[in-house]
């Protein structure tokens, strides 16, 4: 459009001569990663696309990732520090919220940080650094236990292994930039198999599915009794070298 009238729905702003400035980064909505640029004018973001220089991804890019600046906008989207006094929430000052935080942590007995699944990269490295300084564990804030995070913990993989594997076998959720990398190698000839508790649309892509319940809970069982029979093996090697 000559006037720009019309223009994408990912895009925040109507055409003005305000400069841009252009940030690339990974963006932080999920586990994946993409390689994103962040378009903005002053504080407000105006868009979100994949970057020029493209990563693993592409040009491919989910739905939140391109529509992720929404999340800034959001009249919901607490902004403040807020302490709970008896049944309502009170905002203080960051500094009076710190003070408190860090008085609580000295009087606590254990220590455990959460993560939020919405955080940033950024915020993740900044709640492991304080971990780290106060003596606590931390780890997801997740609802339901999977055992892929255990398949994830027992081996890092990149996304250069799609294009060198024979075939590509998904447990559990995914992203869908992953999905769209993932039928890109299929449409060259590869095997998918998917197990997963989950009924989506993108289940019909699979060679081969497994959704069934009992299956999702043997293959948990599987993997429980695989990390519990190599603990023992840690535990034998180590009585071993101290004889």
């Amino acid at each position: 459009c000559p006037v720009g009238a019309l223009l994408p729905k990912n895009q925040n702003y109507k055409l003005n001569p305000h400069p841009s400035e252009i940030i690339t980064q990974n963006c932080g909505l999920c586990g994946t990663g993409c390689k994103i640029e962040i378009e903005k004018q002053g504080d407000r973001i105006t868009q979100i696309r994949p970057a020029t220089d493209a990563g693993f991804n592409g040009r491919n890019l989910c739905f939140y990732g391109k529509f992720g600046w929404q999340i800034y906008d959001d009249e919901s989207r607490i902004d403040e520090t807020y302490v709970r006094q008896e049944q309502n929430w009170q905002p203080i000052p960051a500094s009076q919220a710190t003070h408190t935080m860090k008085q609580k942590w000295q009087e606590a007995k254990s220590k455990h940080i959460y993560v939020s699944p919405t955080s940033s990269n950024e915020e993740i490295l900044m709640l492991k650094k304080a971990a780290e300084n106060i003596g606590a564990t931390i780890s997801s804030l997740s609802y339901k236990h999977s055992f892929a995070d255990m398949l994830q913990a027992s081996e890092q993989k990149t996304y250069k292994d799609l294009e060198e594997a024979e075939n590509i076998v998904i447990v559990g959720k995914i992203s869908q930039t992953l999905r769209t990398l993932i039928r890109t190698q299929q449409r060259q000839g590869k095997k998918l198999i998917m197990i997963t508790d989950e009924h989506k649309d993108f289940n019909e892509c699979a060679d081969e599915l497994f959704d069934d319940e009992p299956i999702v809970n043997v293959l948990e069982k599987i993997l429980e009794y695989y990390y519990d029979n190599e603990e023992e093996e840690e535990e034998k090697e180590v009585i071993n070298l101290d004889l």
